[in-house]
């Protein structure tokens, strides 16, 4: 298992949890396993738990639009979609929208794709910045910031406070994690 996460000084409950290699540092957090592992069939497959699983999920997708495209944008940044600009005439299509249309039913949610837009970089921004030791310039390429001083503005307009005051107080591998729990 590869964790983006820098490797604090006690591993004992990763190693606990996971029960599995760790590789702390990574520059993706990920899964790693033979491809053949795929065809295996699942020996605690529960096909009630499976259809409780499922309905929770159609629930989720009831969360609206709105739900939806939070979601999609999180997956784009994740999957590194955020170098190439994430943008409403991007994301429209995914959606078989135009992107007039599509602000307009967001805005009949109550937000806007600029709106989800801001909220899903700040959450990625505070994860980056508590989780790992990513330089900023880095973390603002993978928020589709063009310059770094860019992404220092606006996470000082979205927190009240610096990118590096922010993670000098929230970051887990600053020391303190041991004393967090």
């Amino acid at each position: 298992m590869r964790l983006h996460r820098y490797k604090p000084t006690d591993i004992t409950p990763y190693q606990k949890h996971f029960g599995v290699p760790l590789r702390f540092g990574a520059d993706h957090a990920a899964l790693v396993f033979p491809s053949a592992d795929l065809a295996r069939p699942l020996a605690s497959a529960d096909p009630i738990l499976y259809g409780h699983s499922l309905a929770g999920l159609r629930q989720k997708d009831a969360s609206g639009l709105s739900g939806q495209v939070h979601r999609l944008l999180l997956r784009l940044f994740i999957s590194g979609s955020g170098y190439d600009g994430v943008t409403l005439a991007h994301v429209a299509p995914l959606f078989e929208l135009k992107p007039r249309t599509l602000n307009r039913r967001l805005r009949a949610e109550g937000t806007t794709f600029v709106a989800l837009l801001v909220r899903v970089r700040y959450e990625i921004a505070r994860q980056l910045l508590r989780d790992t030791r990513m330089r900023l310039t880095d973390i603002a390429t993978i928020l589709g910031y063009a310059e770094t001083a860019s992404f220092c503005r606006a996470f000082q307009r979205w927190s009240g406070t610096t990118a590096t005051a922010w993670r000098s107080a929230y970051g887990t591998w600053s020391g303190r994690e041991s004393a967090r729990g």
